[in-house]
C-alpha cells in the first residue's frame, strides 16, 4: 500500500504492464512473446495523467518512494 503522502486527492492510481524477471513471483509467462510480464500499480500526480513522457519520468524519479500499490 502506498504511503499516506500519496493517498490524498492530488494523486490517482495508475496501472501498467511491464516486462519482469522469471523469478518475480507475480510475473506471468507471455506465450508467443517469450517474456514474463507483471501488472504494476502506483500513485501518480493527477496533473501527469495523459502526459506519458512526464509520467514515466516522474515514476522513474520516485521508484524508491512508497508510491506502489498491490496490483
Amino acid at each position: 500500500m502506498a504511503s499516506r503522502k500519496y493517498m490524498n486527492a492530488r494523486y490517482v492510481s495508475h496501472e501498467y504492464d511491464d516486462e519482469t524477471s522469471q523469478y518475480d513471483p507475480k510475473g506471468k509467462w507471455c506465450p508467443g512473446g517469450e517474456y514474463y510480464s507483471r501488472r504494476f500499480k502506483c500513485r501518480v500526480p493527477k496533473g501527469l495523467v495523459g502526459k506519458l513522457d512526464e509520467l514515466w519520468t516522474w515514476i522513474e524519479n520516485h521508484q524508491e518512494d512508497d508510491i506502489w500499490e498491490d496490483a
